[in-house]
C-alpha cells in the first residue's frame, strides 16, 4: 500500500473519531480539579482540626456544625472545579474547531452522570444509616465507574483514570479509617498526574 493511501486512511480514521467521540476534554481541567480538591481537603483539615485517620473514617462522628462545614467545602470544590473544567474544555474545543454541545458530548455527559448519580444516592443512604466510613471508598468507586462508562465517548486514556479510582476505592474498603488519605489521592493527586500526562500528550 502506498504512503498516500496510508495517509488517506489515517485521515478517514481521524474524521470518524471526531464525529463519534468528544475529544476536547482538557488535561488542564483535570489538573485544576485535583488542585481544587487538595485545597478543599486542606481547608477542612485546618478548619476542623481533623486527622487523616478520622476524617471520613469510621471512628469519626460529626456534629451538625462539622457536617455543614464539610458539605459546604465539598460543594464549593465541586462548583469551582466544574466551572474551570468547562472553561478549559471550551477553550480546547474552540482551538480544535469543535462544538462543545454535540451528540457525542451529550452522550458522554449522560454516560458519566448516570453512575455518578446512583453513587450519590448510595452515599446519602450510607450517611443516613451511619455507615460513615464507607462513604469515601464509595465515592471513589462510583466516580471511577462513571469515568470508565463514559470513556468510549472520549479519549480512551480516561478509562485508565477510572480504573485507578476504582482500585483506590477498593483499597480504601480494606482500610476504612483512612478515607481522608484515599480521598486526597483519588480526587487530588490522581487528577493532577492524569491531567499532566494528557496535557503533554495531546495539548503541547
Amino acid at each position: 500500500m502506498s504512503n498516500d493511501a496510508i495517509n488517506d486512511l489515517k485521515e478517514i480514521r481521524k474524521l470518524m473519531e471526531h464525529s463519534s467521540k468528544f475529544i476536547s476534554v482538557s488535561g488542564l481541567s483535570a489538573i485544576f480539579a485535583g488542585l481544587t480538591a487538595l485545597a478543599g481537603a486542606g481547608f477542612a483539615y485546618y478548619r476542623l482540626g481533623l486527622s487523616p485517620v478520622r476524617y471520613l473514617g469510621y471512628t469519626y462522628t460529626a456534629d451538625l456544625n462539622t457536617l455543614s462545614i464539610i458539605t459546604m467545602d465539598a460543594a464549593i470544590v465541586l462548583v469551582v472545579a466544574s466551572i474551570f473544567g468547562f472553561l478549559f474544555t471550551w477553550r480546547k474545543a474552540r482551538k480544535q474547531g469543535q462544538s462543545m454541545w454535540t451528540t457525542s458530548s451529550r452522550q458522554l455527559l449522560l454516560d458519566f452522570c448516570f453512575p455518578l448519580a446512583i453513587g450519590g444516592v448510595f452515599c446519602i443512604f450510607l450517611y443516613i444509616n451511619e455507615f460513615i466510613g464507607l462513604i469515601a471508598p464509595s465515592m471513589l468507586i462510583f466516580y471511577g465507574l462513571s469515568l470508565v462508562n463514559a470513556s468510549h465517548k472520549t479519549l480512551s486514556d480516561v478509562r485508565y483514570l477510572g480504573y485507578c479510582e476504582v482500585i483506590l476505592g477498593c483499597l480504601n474498603l480494606m482500610l476504612i479509617g483512612f478515607g481522608f488519605l484515599f480521598w486526597c489521592l483519588g480526587f487530588g493527586l490522581l487528577h493532577i498526574v492524569y491531567g499532566s500526562i494528557m496535557y503533554f500528550k495531546y495539548e503541547r
